[in-house]
């Protein structure tokens, strides 16, 4: 019939395949759909900025430690407050610290960032102690687990359906798990995804991670296998010489293959046409494929809340003090603030008359802050106590002005 299509069409794994035995094969799969959570697995391991960028991110959120405060700001735990609070504080961290016999604390956050970072959320099993009320927590693989709704499911406060049950790929077997036993923690990055609040930051990076992998394979083909140079025609005029039948072309091919640029290789081709030279390749700086590589880079380490400063070279050690700042202070502390006010709820800490939060002070560029926090604290303390002496301001007014250094 006029006009119909008779040609089935399949693609499978980056190769499509028509009905009538032709095959046509893309570039090696260097285009991931990072849409998919088997593109995001893809997209992380075939991709070096990824995990790069991931592993920075992860080895920061794991220094991150967990402090107390009560709700005038101060500092608990150590030798602050009273004998009960130090004593419940002690308690409550040896309980958050604690999630499983095979990792510590350090590996199980910087494993479920990564995750996290990856997929855009993480499944943690809550598995109970046989004999006790004590439980282990583990992170289980995203594309292992599979929920279950029901026909009429419950709905969470986003609108999302809730899951029922949840199978999760065992060798050889499926483990049913219950909602009780599975939580999850999402990133920050909002979704608009029926079936989830959140989304992974590598569907936005699409593009440039497959760019990225595209360049790399082409990268690697001019070096191993980049082909003759140009040609080199002798001047032949008679066109039936300048014919190649389909056996010609195979030994043609055949021959390309010892053209290249490694030792060894040929580097020029010499024909029987007209005396002439053509040059078969761009260089690298025509494509200007650093500068886009860049770019491309300095994208990815952006949607993951890094400073340009982690993905360029040049002035790294003038900026990296900032850039270190910059990250724990934009990304790195925020986001370890929300993980841990999830897994405080997944591990039942009861509500305190203070609050715990992810803490950064220990690292050196809070070091600096305290620093000028109390030279500026004894200077303001200077100006406003003879204030107060002689009677300008009151005894509250200076305390009310002081109150900011003290906190």
């Amino acid at each position: 019939m006029a006009g119909s299509i008779d040609t089935i069409i399949q693609t499978v794994r980056g190769t499509v395949q028509f009905g009538s035995g032709f095959t046509f094969i893309n570039s090696d799969s260097t285009e991931v759909n990072t849409s998919t959570i088997q593109g995001q697995i893809d997209a992380y391991n075939k991709c070096t900025v990824v995990q790069d960028v991931i592993e920075l991110k992860a080895s920061l959120h794991s220094t991150l430690k967990i402090a107390a405060i009560n709700e005038s700001g101060r500092w608990l735990g150590g030798n602050a407050g009273t004998d009960i609070e130090k004593r419940t504080i002690r308690e409550d961290l040896k309980a958050i610290h604690y999630y499983n016999p095979e990792q510590t604390a350090l590996t199980f956050q910087h494993q479920l960032k990564t995750l996290l970072h990856i997929f855009g959320f993480v499944y943690i099993w809550k598995l109970k102690i046989v004999g006790t009320n004590k439980y282990n927590y583990y992170l289980l693989p995203v594309n292992r687990v599979h929920p279950q709704y029901g026909y009429k499911p419950k709905y969470d406060a986003w609108m999302n359906p809730i899951a029922e049950k949840y199978f999760v790929d065992v060798v050889g077997y499926q483990l049913e798990l219950t909602p009780d036993e599975v939580f999850i923690i999402g990133d920050r990055m909002a979704s608009f995804d029926h079936y989830s609040r959140n989304v992974s930051r590598l569907v936005a990076l699409k593009e440039p991670i497959s760019a990225i992998l595209s360049a790399n394979q082409m990268f690697t083909q001019l070096v191993a296998d980049g082909g003759a140079r140009g040609a080199i025609g002798l001047g032949a005029k008679d066109a039936d010489m300048t014919m190649l039948l389909d056996e010609d072309k195979r030994l043609m091919q055949k021959e390309l293959k010892d053209y290249g640029k490694l030792r060894g290789q040929l580097k020029y081709i010499v024909s029987k046409g007209a005396l002439s030279y053509t040059p078969f390749t761009s260089t690298i700086v025509d494509m200007q494929l650093p500068e886009n590589l860049l770019s491309k880079k300095v994208d990815i380490y952006r949607a993951f809340g890094a400073p340009t400063a982690f993905a360029v070279n040049e002035a790294r050690f003038q900026v990296m003090p900032e850039a270190r700042k910059e990250i724990f202070n934009a990304s790195v502390t925020p986001e370890g603030k929300c993980i841990y006010d999830c897994i405080l709820r997944i591990k039942n800490i009861p509500e305190r008359n203070w609050v715990y939060i992810a803490d950064d002070s220990h690292h050196d560029f809070k070091m600096k802050d305290l620093k000028d926090s109390s030279i500026a604290f004894q200077q303001a303390a200077n100006a406003v106590i003879p204030l107060r002496d002689n009677r300008i301001i009151t005894q509250q007014q200076a305390e009310d002005y002081l109150d900011p250094y003290l906190r």
